[in-house]
């Protein structure tokens, strides 16, 4: 008894409960600037940071200046100084021509000098553009396309520097032919300075143009990165298995694309389909009508794609994939819309590998979200470990509107990527009050690193969306939120456990469709906020076991009484519920706590009558 008084008066003196939304992030983190959008991009996020060889740390970010979404929004650029450890200027500086700049990607040369890939509409063509802006001095447009008469428009550009200093871009017509097929191009320039120090960039011709098409796609998710050693290029795109024109394309059902140079963008190899997912085995249904085993491969690729070339320039590719069926068990094509699975697959083995598991069952994350999904990989030059960062929902926590909140998870390989750590929560930002009321939501979005580590630390990059759901689409309202800058020590992200490896194919091992995914065991004991909280007569808790054995969950009143044990005895690892019916109880403060041998875990919850 002694022990628990001890315990509740050191969590009242000092506000230290087990609710993750009291946790610090791990490290350091700095506001570069706000918007009052929501979101970075629609699909891929590129990278929206980089470092330099003297340590300052670039950071670009889209901004909308009102809550208006009619009014133009704008491109924004800071810079952290290692030496005042402090952006240098407030709230940003703009880097786009005042014309509606959107959708920024990033790339830093080595002394120092940040180039910017976005769109903005040029009223000149009457038409949206993709252009780069060099060292924040000057937008240059690659020539357009024209066609019967007008410009087309070509939006959502992704930027690389290559180790020459040659910019490489990938860029999507917008909808122009239909909702769901899109040609993907490329630009290739070389930056010129001529003697008065005015900044250009010869483009490449491509039949009168500066764009040359590479594909097709039905997503935003094309992307594009280059070594830091050698000519290696890649770039790579979401493809329709249904293409256009011969099929409407759809979003859904995707293989992943990506072409590599080694001569620094002249030539190209041929295209790589890394996924070719089997499809459904029509005389197999006809027979058997055994959907699960008919389907064949059920993941299909789904929105975004991640590049990075490692210190031995190898490439790894990062993609996010959603369950697809060509009949579930009505006979009827089906998508698992918001489970999900981020995938790594590495040139040097051809072998894919788990990085994040987000196959469970939760309410809608946001329009175009999904349980795990935007991943963005970073290389530790030191010691050759692979991280990427991840968005994360939790499928508890909801807001008032209904939709969850989220954070940043990071996951490592020491391997090359053919085994990923369960991830570590490294911003932490769970909201104390469920459900939580616009404008106290922390909701991380579009998360970016840069490609590699200085001195043990990943640079992370996010915005920090104030109301869960995406107030573009109507979910939720707009906030202004902020535009964060997270240090993230390499240390801190734990490489162990290992997640399970499973097929992405189907195979004979009897792994034939998407429902048979397990779900992995939590990293580590957690006593999630009770909820609701506060109540009137019953809530809920949930807690989550990383391995099986004893525990107990009891309730104490605040003079460190124990008025109940919830639960007492052996549990299996994984997610469990637990119901309090408090209705014999006194209005007033409770505390529940989760007791292992290892670990003592307390949360607070408040009974009102």
């Amino acid at each position: 008894m002694k022990q628990v008084l001890i315990l509740i008066a050191f969590i009242l003196a000092f506000g230290i409960f087990s609710s993750a939304g009291q946790a610090e992030p791990l490290g350091n983190t700095y506001v570069a600037g706000t918007s009052w959008f929501d979101f970075q991009h629609n699909g891929s996020c590129g990278r929206m940071v980089g470092v330099d060889d003297s340590d300052f740390v670039h950071a670009a970010w889209m901004s909308l200046p009102t809550a208006n979404p009619d009014i133009s929004r704008h491109i924004r650029y800071n810079l952290w100084d290692p030496a005042t450890q402090a952006f240098e200027y407030p709230g940003g500086m703009p880097m786009d021509s005042n014309r509606n700049g959107g959708y920024v990607t990033l790339a830093v040369t080595p002394d120092g000098c940040p180039l910017f890939g976005y769109h903005e509409w040029r009223t000149d063509y009457q038409a949206q553009q993709s252009c780069v802006n060099v060292c924040g001095e000057q937008s240059v447009f690659p020539p357009p396309i024209w066609t019967q008469g007008q410009v087309v428009d070509i939006i959502w550009p992704q930027i690389t520097r290559s180790v020459n200093g040659t910019i490489h871009l990938v860029s999507e017509e917008n909808n122009a032919i239909g909702m769901y097929e899109n040609r993907v191009y490329y630009s290739r320039g070389i930056v010129h300075t001529d003697s008065e120090g005015v900044i250009s960039v010869v483009w490449r011709d491509y039949e009168g143009t500066g764009f040359d098409m590479v594909g097709w796609t039905c997503n935003v998710a094309h992307t594009i990165a280059s070594s830091r050693y050698s000519g290696r290029v890649a770039r790579a795109w979401l493809q329709s298995r249904r293409p256009f024109p011969t099929n409407t394309g759809t979003q859904y059902d995707n293989d992943v694309i990506v072409q590599i140079s080694d001569d620094d963008g002249l030539t190209w190899n041929p295209p790589i389909n890394i996924t070719s997912f089997i499809p459904g085995d029509t005389a197999c249904y006809n027979q058997t009508q055994n959907w699960q085993v008919c389907s064949r491969d059920t993941f299909r690729a789904f929105q975004e794609i991640n590049l990075l070339f490692d210190e031995a320039d190898v490439l790894h590719v990062a993609f996010t994939t959603i369950g697809y069926y060509t009949w579930n068990e009505n006979g009827e094509e089906s998508i698992t819309w918001r489970k999900s699975l981020i995938w790594h697959w590495s040139e040097a083995t051809g072998q894919f590998s788990l990085i994040a598991d987000g196959w469970f069952n939760s309410t809608d994350p946001a329009a175009y979200q999904r349980n795990v999904n935007k991943p963005s990989l970073a290389m530790d030059a030191a010691n050759g470990t692979l991280h990427c960062a991840y968005i994360q929902y939790d499928p508890n926590l909801l807001s008032e509107g209904g939709y969850l909140n989220a954070d940043v998870w990071i996951s490592a390989s020491t391997d090359g990527g053919s085994n990923w750590s369960v991830g570590t929560n490294v911003t932490r930002t769970t909201p104390a009050v469920i459900p939580t009321p616009a404008g106290e939501c922390l909701v991380e979005r579009d998360p970016t690193l840069a490609e590699t580590t200085s001195d043990g630390i990943l640079h992370l990059t996010y915005a920090l969306d104030r109301d869960a759901g995406l107030g573009w689409y109507d979910e939720g309202v707009y906030t202004l939120n902020d535009f964060i800058y997270q240090r993230v020590p390499a240390d801190s992200i734990a490489l162990a456990p290992l997640l399970r490896r499973y097929p992405l194919h189907y195979d004979s091992s009897g792994f034939a469709h998407a429902e048979s995914f397990p779900v992995s065991a939590p990293r580590s004991m957690i006593l999630h906020p009770a909820y609701p909280n506060p109540f009137n007569s019953g809530t809920t808790i949930i807690f989550e076991l990383p391995y099986r054995g004893d525990i107990t969950l009891s309730v104490f009143d605040i003079l460190g009484r124990e008025v109940q044990t919830l639960l007492a005895g052996n549990s299996e690892a994984g997610v469990h519920s637990v119901a309090w019916d408090a209705s014999r109880f006194a209005s007033g403060l409770y505390f529940v706590q989760l007791r292992s041998a290892q670990k003592n875990l307390v949360t607070k919850v408040m009974l009102l009558k």
